[in-house]
């Protein structure tokens, strides 16, 4: 999930960039012509957003790990069985 989202803002953006360019000339070949913005800039900064949310995940990850916190750490006490239909 934590792709997708920085991927839709970035097609949003360059479908909404593209819209004026479409509406000027009334025709689809605008977008090849070279004359459209400058998307490397916003790509980057994606790229870079992608990049930054992957370091924090795992500094996150890594603090869990070093606290002892587990997602599904058995419970401690006396051991059940958790079979038996009581």
């Amino acid at each position: 999930m934590g792709r997708v989202l920085p991927a839709a803002i970035l097609l949003f953006l360059l479908l909404h960039s593209a819209a004026p360019a479409l509406a000027q000339s009334g025709d689809s070949s605008a977008l090849g012509d070279g004359d459209g913005p400058d998307i490397l800039p916003l790509a980057l900064l994606t790229i870079g957003a992608a990049l930054a949310a992957g370091f924090v995940a795992l500094l996150i990850t890594f603090v869990r790990i070093r606290l002892g916190i587990e997602a599904h750490k058995p419970p401690d006490g006396p051991e059940t069985d958790h079979q038996s239909p009581h």
